[in-house]
């Protein structure tokens, strides 16, 4: 969980601002080889090849179906060729990471305001991005002053 403003205080229409932003993550584990990203090549005609958030210099072509006994359907066989000749290749792989690969989940932001003076909604820049807060609940019971919570949402540039 990371909370913003460090060592500085937040204030919002003069009332203290407190922000918090968590994001979820997931490991996934792989038998499978993944794409080697120094992989580079030099075809037969001399062709350079080579990976760059996919393969720029060489095309996925469909060469024929076969029947998958598994799911009992038609799957296609394809290959990569050179752009320029047309001459399958086969990109490296490496072995896959024993430490698993790391996709970030959903970031939440949420906010409180502690005071009277606290809006309905707000926006509020997070480094580079900006969210627009909305109130989601306003507690006078249990405080001497009003306690406003909000959930932040990314706003589109």
């Amino acid at each position: 969980m990371a909370r913003l403003a460090g060592m500085e205080k937040l204030f919002l229409n003069g009332e203290p601002l407190s922000i918090t932003m968590t994001q979820s993550h997931q490991v996934i584990y792989s038998s499978m080889p993944e794409v080697d990203p120094d992989w580079t090549y030099r075809d037969l005609r001399g062709h350079k090849h080579y990976y760059d958030n996919g393969y720029p210099t060489l095309e996925w072509v469909a060469v024929g179906t076969y029947f998958c006994y598994e799911c009992n359907e038609n799957h296609e066989n394809s290959e990569h060729r050179c752009i320029q000749c047309g001459e399958e290749i086969k990109p490296g792989t490496r072995p896959p990471s024993p430490f698993g690969t790391v996709l970030p989940g959903l970031i939440e932001v949420t906010a409180e305001v502690v005071g009277e003076q606290a809006p309905q909604e707000f926006e509020f820049s997070v480094g580079e991005e900006r969210f627009k807060f909305i109130r989601v609940s306003r507690d006078i019971s249990s405080h001497e002053v009003p306690r406003s919570s909000y959930v932040g949402q990314p706003i589109d540039s």
